[in-house]
């Protein structure tokens, strides 16, 4: 949020500033963040406004004529409105991609492992003293059975809800974005 604050203040300030060598802004995708710049800043570059470097003071315009001073004000409101509304859009955008969630599988991750080590495990019968202790044996693999089994029923309960968690994220999501679109429609029809 800091940086878009920063970003748009940035914008404001080439957009007013008398010093402002740059006619043009950009908005670009860089690491996942919407920039703002005065050159092309990557492969996917939108110019989203150009501004006309500073003119001659109010003064100036004044003994001129008058007219261009209050034309050159209302040329920059509508490239600021214009960079506002594309800050605008992108946060709108970015909070709305916020509210997809992709739940921690690290928990079913390890169940499984669990349950692969005890369909893994070797069972062999035992001789001691001349006897043969192959019961015992069944008995431990009988238990390794049972637990696999829990634990399968355990990771696909786990399953299910995290499925649960992306599809209702994942339409949280959408009809945030759908928001997104109808505002930005709002203010193209307003204009």
């Amino acid at each position: 949020m800091r940086q878009q604050f920063t970003a748009c203040i940035a914008l404001a300030c080439i957009a007013l500033s008398g010093l402002a060598n740059a006619q043009k802004v950009y908005k670009c995708t860089v690491n996942g963040i919407v920039t703002f710049s005065q050159q092309e800043c990557g492969k996917d570059s939108k110019q989203i406004a150009d501004i006309p470097k500073s003119r001659a003071p109010a003064a100036q315009d004044d003994a001129i004529g008058g007219a261009t001073h209050g034309q050159q004000k209302n040329y920059d409101d509508a490239n600021l409105r214009a960079i506002s509304n594309s800050v605008a859009d992108a946060q709108c955008e970015r909070d709305a991609r916020k509210l997809y969630i992709e739940p921690d599988t690290s928990e079913i991750d390890a169940l499984q492992a669990q349950i692969k080590r005890l369909e893994s495990s070797q069972y062999m019968s035992n001789t001691r003293n001349g006897m043969t202790y192959t019961a015992q044996s069944q008995l431990i693999e009988q238990a390794d059975r049972t637990r696999a089994a829990s634990l399968r029923s355990v990771v696909a309960t786990k399953q299910a809800q995290n499925e649960a968690i992306r599809t209702e994220s994942r339409k949280a999501m959408q009809e945030a974005l759908v928001r997104c679109d109808q505002q930005r429609a709002q203010r193209e029809t307003a204009k």
